[in-house]
């Protein structure tokens, strides 16, 4: 039996506070450096974007793809720019997150000319009705919960249910995490080269592998623009691991099948 090795990233707009890359340059730099190192590792890197980043790094993207990454939708009406900022998804009404969906999906697809099959919201922020929102737009996976998140104020509010789901016919991959343990933000410790250290990110393949999926997650706000900082560092010892785990099939978040 193999079980499935994602790895996703998170491509924020500069702007949007702590979680967000300081310019484009930095964002641009930093996910060519992830997804690079991702894919010489015989992995592939499931990218999410905003609109305002696929306009941004359209010929990067483009070239991103031809090398083999995915490329999926991310939604942050928190973040989005040339319109009036919203909130987080998961603190939205329905309508509001259809609204939300529908623009960055307008924005994705003039930059990129293509519709994404693939979702994640931004923090991971949302509510019941966010998949029904994101089915109708037709996605067929979303990667949208953190396991054990309780962050209600920005709708970041999951049970600790670690499994692949199916919800409103959308494929859900959480990402790895052990909820038991919260960061001070009370995020849950999940599985991100830019977080914790060597010995805890053994400890979160193992915790993925016992429920059936391993989803490593990362950001622009972390140094992989930085040839020499430790993000990248980690990155590759976890990728290491994984070459060197004969359990582990990476896969990109398309490819994972519904229980």
């Amino acid at each position: 039996m193999t079980i499935p090795f994602l790895c996703t990233f998170d491509m924020l707009s500069p702007g949007g506070g702590k979680e967000s890359p300081r310019d484009w340059d930095h964002s641009g730099i930093g996910l060519d450096r992830y997804a690079s190192m991702v894919l010489r590792y015989g992995c592939i890197p499931t990218i999410f974007v905003t609109g305002e980043a696929a306009r941004a790094h359209a010929p990067l993207i483009e070239e991103l793809l031809a090398r083999g990454a995915e490329i999926g939708l991310l939604v942050a009406p928190h973040q989005s720019s040339n319109s009036k900022k919203t909130g987080h998804m998961g603190v939205l009404s329905q309508q509001q997150q259809a609204d939300a969906v529908a623009v960055a999906l307008q924005r994705f697809q003039n930059a990129l000319g293509f519709r994404p099959t693939v979702v994640r919201t931004g923090l991971y922020s949302g509510n019941p009705a966010t998949y029904e929102v994101l089915a109708q737009a037709k996605f067929t996976h979303a990667a949208l919960r953190m396991p054990g998140a309780a962050l209600p104020v920005i709708g970041t509010v999951w049970q600790p249910d670690p499994l692949i789901r199916v919800q409103d016919g959308l494929v859900d991959v959480p990402v790895t995490t052990e909820p038991e343990e919260k960061l001070f933000n009370r995020f849950p410790l999940y599985f991100a080269a830019e977080i914790s250290t060597a010995e805890t990110h053994k400890r979160l393949m193992q915790r993925g592998k016992m429920n059936g999926i391993v989803c490593l997650t990362g950001a622009t706000n972390a140094d992989y623009w930085d040839a020499t900082g430790t993000s990248l560092t980690a990155l590759e010892n976890i990728l290491i691991a994984v070459t060197n785990d004969s359990e582990l099939m990476p896969l990109r978040v398309s490819a994972v099948k519904g229980p």
